[in-house]
């Protein structure tokens, strides 16, 4: 199991997601399946980003609810979290 660590910034972040009234529940298991190192499914559309967020991935938790960290052998790092008007 992979350790997490979560960026203030995404704290911040995933706070108004919760008052936004999405499902928290919903992120602890794709959180989960990060830590664990299991793949996916495809509906989260998990993909490598470019540009700025070289080096980081996205996944999508819900359509319009996007989670984008940084895999490591050994950590998790959950850098930003919201909706694409929000982050990009």
């Amino acid at each position: 199991m992979k350790t997490p660590i979560y960026t203030t910034r995404f704290r911040r972040e995933f706070a108004r997601m919760l008052r936004r009234g999405k499902d928290g529940a919903k992120f602890k298991a794709v959180a989960a399946r990060l830590l664990a190192a299991e793949p996916l499914e495809p509906k989260h559309e998990d993909h490598p980003l470019k540009g700025s967020f070289l080096g980081w991935r996205d996944c999508h938790i819900e359509p319009d609810w996007v989670l984008v960290d940084r895999r490591t052998s050994a950590e998790v790092i959950f850098g930003r979290t919201g909706t694409h008007s929000d982050l990009f």
